[in-house]
């Protein structure tokens, strides 16, 4: 269950064009193959920058957010584009048969 909400949690979604993970933090997760080699990112990380990392981690948040609300905003567009295509109106008139649902029965 671990692996599944981590690849969920890092993987972009269509609406937003960016990870929950990237969301919530900023900057894409570090991989867990990552923290065992040495990567470029585990190999310069400085601890002595990390007041200035997360301060620009921070304005990054917002401008994310920013450009995921259009985003999403644009997906919706396309979603309610896409519906409106494959919808037919139907017109009915007084007298015209039609088929009504039962709804299950109360006891």
């Amino acid at each position: 269950m671990t692996t599944v909400l981590w690849a969920y949690r890092t993987t972009p979604r269509n609406s937003t064009g960016q990870s929950p993970f990237h969301m919530v933090y900023g900057m894409d997760a570090l991989l867990p193959i990552e923290v065992s080699l040495d990567s470029h990112r585990s190999t310069f990380y400085e601890e002595k920058k990390k007041e200035e990392m997360i301060k620009e981690a921070l304005d990054m948040i917002e401008e994310g957010c920013e450009e995921a609300w259009v985003r999403s905003m644009e997906y919706k567009q396309k979603m309610h584009a896409a519906f409106d295509r494959k919808v037919c109106t139907r017109r009915f008139q007084v007298g015209d048969l039609v088929l009504k649902r039962a709804d299950a029965l109360k006891h």
